[in-house]
């Protein structure tokens, strides 16, 4: 099961897009999840919500990433070396965990493989 099976990560509310909102608790629910295990999947939802036509959404996911610390550093320069982040969400966030003083992800090569792996099958 994953994580997206273990919860309802959608709201009702549908976008002008037609892409649906996600819920706030789940994306809590990832970003413990991300912090605890750095589990990629929950690392991932965090990501893609950062794109979200909510800006709710993306000012949630932003903030429980700029709190995940250096995981969240690693997560942000792999996902936005693989081109799955966009340069503008990534970078916001990059810069204000740098702000903060937690330096660079000293994981960043491996990071580059998980996302390779993550989308090239």
């Amino acid at each position: 099961m994953n994580i997206e099976q273990s919860a309802n990560a959608f709201t009702n509310e549908i976008c002008s897009d037609g892409r649906h909102v996600l819920n706030p608790d789940y994306l809590l629910a990832c970003a413990i999840v991300w912090r605890k295990n750095a589990d990629p999947e929950a690392g991932l939802e965090l990501l893609e919500a950062l794109d979200s036509p909510d800006p709710n959404t993306r000012a949630l996911s932003h903030a429980l990433l700029v709190n995940g610390d250096e995981h969240s550093m690693c997560l942000l320069e792999g996902a936005l070396a693989a081109g799955v982040v966009s340069p503008k969400a990534a970078g916001d966030c990059i810069a204000e965990i740098l702000r903060k003083g937690y330096g660079k992800c000293k994981g960043t090569a491996s990071a580059k493989r998980l996302w390779r792996r993550s989308y090239t099958g």
